[in-house]
């Protein structure tokens, strides 16, 4: 239904006009940036993890802390992912946006995210009420609704969660399951209200980047699945078209090497230029032109078996090369995304946030590895499952889920298509010191970097995972950096992140943690030296540290759909408030800027507490209903939730975009009912 989306031009006039900038810091700017340094000892770098729209107005509330310590501007590079991104494309490229969350004072900030809220708010009633106005043909949605179980399942503790859900169906129905299109719309909707109706369309370029951020690098993060399908014409045909991305090295046999797992898809800003960094070792400084599509053809009917080389769950002898039987290789080259231009903000962001791409049909080697980590082990609970999964295989609908790397056009044999980036590194930790030394960063130089970690709660597999991964760690053991990896809690194997020689474990971890009082929120100090990771980027050498910021906020990740948006707006705008003022976090960045510190160093782990982490952490007990993408704990990446469905602490509803309930229920329903 393309032809219908909305037009938010329609409605800017109806929506609030932004507020008079203020200038709220308790200590005049000079002073705070005196005290500060114009140019830091060290080099300074903020990352973050994603979550949705908590992650984006955590990061906004960050931002602002950052601000009014005056470190924003000093920052060298800010590198985010998924949700994070929606607040990243803003803050550097839109003058509007930037001025009303780094120029405000905390409680402006609480209002301006209502504000972004509302208009966000009305894109998705309007969108609704288009759905409805449709031809009663075209109005699916009661019946996929209705075939998922979703209005009598036990979970739906209220009529709201089943409003929620309903309307969730009807906007997945409307926008045709194209989630690049539903976050262009969300952006253009909410720039409007805040007076800045060109932002969508803004290229993601140096030259573009506000004044303030002008100087500092940008990496958005996202994931390129290593192998598309095309669907073929012929609805006879029992066999569809696959193109690999080859690692250009022979295979044994007749067949050919490609890899096996998604790759890190970086869209970096720089002073010099912009471009793509993939985790290969041929395409780190640009373009995955110097790989090579390797075609084939694959099974229409969706079979576990097919994917048995690509390490499904648990995977403990996956490879992140795979030989694969070639149909032709010479003569083909990967087209650049995005028609080779630099991206526009809103596609950008589509990429990055793509948070259930690994259900699309199109990624048919990450679907089976997202599938396969929830597939029981056997019996008629294995057979009923896969049924359900190959009919998930064979929706269209699904398709979108993932993101094109020609949208809005469409993507052709030599295109890529890309997923939500906290599957190829979460916390973006691993980019952001690759992209200081790919760009001739001194190695010399101390990295400092903060990393926010906007989650939900501390204390599951995922949550350490996400922190562990970087070190020599008890679930990374005998793992070379770059090679294939299922971390504990992950939803998708990957490269090992591994970028530190020092050791951690879970207990060290939690022992490093301090609390900020009257805050949920609580800090780490961590310290490493790089080693050579070649299909990252990194060489051994460099020294980092670390000050993890863990948000630790119960707010429900998934916030669409008008009746999920109207309960949380206002806890939304509170947590970034809250943020914002809070006088001894900001106290904490100052020291750690300063190089004085903001938490407890590691002091190295002892043995005995190693081997407590591997029996806890580590082996085959691996929480599977958690996810390995940005933030989620109880599902996948991205702008996932933590967590298993419950009402929310917040007064959200978390169920509808709970990730394991929408992979096997709602997903499923789509499969079997709407083929």
């Amino acid at each position: 239904h393309t032809s219908h989306l909305l037009n938010p031009r329609r409605y800017s006039t109806h929506l609030r006009r932004p507020l008079a900038v203020l200038l709220p810091f308790d200590e005049p700017m000079s002073t705070v940036a005196a005290s500060v340094g114009q140019e830091l000892a060290d080099e300074l770098r903020w990352g973050s993890t994603g979550g949705g729209w908590r992650s984006m107005w955590a990061c906004a509330g960050f931002a602002n802390l950052l601000s009014s310590a005056g470190l924003l501007g000093t920052l060298g590079a800010v590198s985010t992912t998924s949700g994070a991104s929606w607040l990243s494309a803003q803050l550097f490229y839109s003058p509007e946006f930037h001025g009303r969350v780094a120029g405000s004072d905390p409680d402006g900030l609480h209002d301006f995210v209502l504000e972004w809220m509302e208009s966000y708010r009305v894109m998705n009633e309007e969108a609704i009420a288009a759905y409805k106005s449709l031809p009663a043909e075209d109005q699916a949605s009661a019946r996929f609704c209705n075939s998922t179980g979703l209005a009598n399942d036990e979970t739906l503790r209220d009529t709201t969660a089943r409003e929620a859900a309903a309307q969730f169906c009807e906007t997945l129905i409307y926008f045709d399951g194209d989630w690049a299109g539903y976050v262009d719309q969300m952006l253009r909707y909410a720039a409007a209200g805040y007076g800045d109706g060109s932002f969508a369309e803004r290229r993601a370029e140096a030259d573009n980047r506000v004044d303030g951020l002008g100087g500092t690098d940008l990496y958005v993060q996202s994931a390129l699945v290593p192998n598309t399908r095309v669907r073929s014409g012929d609805d006879g045909a029992d066999r569809d078209g696959i193109f690999y991305v080859g690692t250009g090295r022979g295979g044994g046999g007749n067949g050919t090497e490609v890899y096996g797992v998604v790759l890190s898809a970086a869209y970096v800003v720089n002073s010099t230029s912009s471009h793509y960094s993939y985790s290969t070792e041929s395409a780190l400084r640009g373009d995955l032109t110097v790989e090579t599509p390797v075609a084939g053809t694959t099974a229409r009917e969706f079979s576990f078996g097919d994917w048995d080389g690509f390490g499904l769950y648990p995977a403990d002898d996956g490879s992140v090369r795979v030989d694969v039987r070639r149909v032709e290789a010479e003569g083909r080259r990967f087209a650049p995304a995005f028609g080779g231009g630099s991206p526009t903000v809103a596609q950008v962001s589509a990429i990055s946030s793509a948070a259930l791409g690994q259900h699309s049909p199109l990624a048919p080697s990450v679907f089976a590895q997202a599938m396969s980590a929830n597939r029981p082990a056997d019996g008629d609970g294995q057979g009923r499952f896969d049924e359900r999964a190959a009919a998930m295989y064979d929706a269209p609908l699904l398709d979108k889920f993932a993101v094109c790397g020609q949208w809005p056009g469409t993507c052709g044999p030599d295109d890529g298509i890309f997923v939500d980036g906290g599957f190829a590194d979460g916390p973006t930790l691993a980019t952001n010191v690759a992209q200081f030394q790919l760009g001739g960063g001194d190695m010399d130089r101390t990295l400092r970097v903060i990393i926010t970690n906007t989650n939900q709660g501390w204390g599951t597999d995922y949550q350490h995972s996400l922190i562990l991964q970087y070190f020599d760690s008890p679930s990374n053991g005998g793992v070379e950096p770059g090679g294939f990896v299922w971390h504990p809690g992950f939803y998708l194997p990957q490269q090992s992140l591994r970028i530190f020689e020092e050791a951690l474990d879970g207990p060290g971890l939690d022992a490093l943690l301090e609390p900020i009082d009257g805050s949920n929120m609580t800090t780490a100090l961590l310290s490493g030296t790089t080693i050579d990771s070649p299909s990252l980027g990194v060489m051994a050498g460099q020294s980092v540290e670390v000050l993890l910021i863990n948000l630790n906020e119960p707010i429900t990740t998934f916030v669409m759909t008008p009746v999920v948006i109207e309960r949380n707006a206002a806890p939304l705008a509170e947590m970034a408030r809250n943020v914002a003022s809070n006088v001894e976090l900001r106290a904490r960045v100052r020291r750690f800027a300063e190089g004085g510190g903001g938490g407890s160093e590691i002091a190295g782990p002892s043995a005995g507490a190693m081997q407590g982490a591997a029996e806890n952490d580590g082996g085959a007990s691996k929480d599977v209903n958690s996810s390995g993408g940005d933030d989620a704990e109880g599902g996948t990446s991205g702008a996932g939730t933590e967590g298993a469905p419950s009402s929310d602490p917040s007064g959200g509803v978390s169920l509808v975009v709970d990730r394991r309930s929408i992979a096997v229920g709602v997903l499923g329903g789509i499969g079997l009912f709407l083929q």
